[in-house]
């Protein structure tokens, strides 16, 4: 509740200024603030010499510092040819390796593994705060798993490029992902991975659908070119990920 109280009116003194000078403290009073728009606007800016806002440097502690990733995933980065955008999504997830018995613990149905029931790794979050996204990978303690662990990666990372898209544009990928999956022969192996990792829940298709065609299929050349840019924006050379 606000409380408005009666200010009293100025005494008969306070009247007697000269001609003009009533304005004085409105003009000055303009001055200041345009003077602290245009420097709180220059703190924030970014200068030729850093990606960083001016502001944060100067008070590091009013904008949280990136996550930095582990030596094993900045070198998966490189392995995937991701762009500086696809870097930040994968920091932001702070990435790391799990036992199976964690992995299976921390993903439950949102894991994604292959026809033996395998679990390799799953990317979670909530969609009121992506500073809880989370991409946890198996652990890569025999050969097989650690020649899944490009695709996996990859996988996990467009779920939470998606995640990061707004709304409208989630909508506008879904509708070229499901034309992409579509022009996919139906004898194609990627058609029930894209099912079972649906778990039912049809909310799930577009994410997965970009998910797997992201990370392992190519694409008609023709139709697909912007879904092919979209893809670009995360992975400098998606062909390192397409082994057929």
């Amino acid at each position: 509740m606000t409380f408005f109280e009666q200010v009293p009116g100025p005494s008969p003194s306070s009247r007697s200024q000269r001609p003009g000078a009533r304005g004085v403290p409105t003009a000055v009073l303009l001055v200041i603030m345009a003077a602290v728009t245009v420097g709180g606007l220059w703190l924030m800016s970014e200068d030729a010499k850093s990606d960083e806002p001016l502001l944060s440097r100067i008070l590091p502690g009013i904008f949280p510092a990136a996550p930095e990733m582990t030596t094993d995933f900045a070198e998966l980065a490189d392995r995937m040819t991701l762009t500086a955008e696809g870097r930040e999504v994968l920091a932001s997830t702070q990435p790391r390796f799990v036992d199976a018995a964690e992995l299976d613990d921390l993903c439950g149905s949102n894991s994604h593994g292959v026809d033996d029931g395998t679990i390799l790794g799953c990317f979670t979050g909530f969609s009121d705060s992506r500073a809880q996204d989370r991409i946890v990978i198996l652990e890569p303690t025999d050969e097989w798993v650690a020649q899944s662990l490009l695709t996996t990666t990859a996988h996990e990372l467009l779920h939470a490029v998606y995640a990061h898209m707004p709304e409208d544009e989630q909508a506008h990928v879904a509708d070229l992902v499901a034309a992409a999956t579509a022009r996919i022969p139906a004898e194609d192996p990627v058609h029930e991975q894209i099912a079972a990792s649906m778990g039912g829940n049809e909310q799930n298709r577009a994410t997965e659908q970009f998910a797997y065609l992201g990370s392992q299929v190519p694409l008609d050349a023709h139709h697909d070119a912007e879904l092919e840019q979209i893809y670009a924006q995360t992975f400098e050379d998606r062909s390192v990920l397409l082994s057929r």
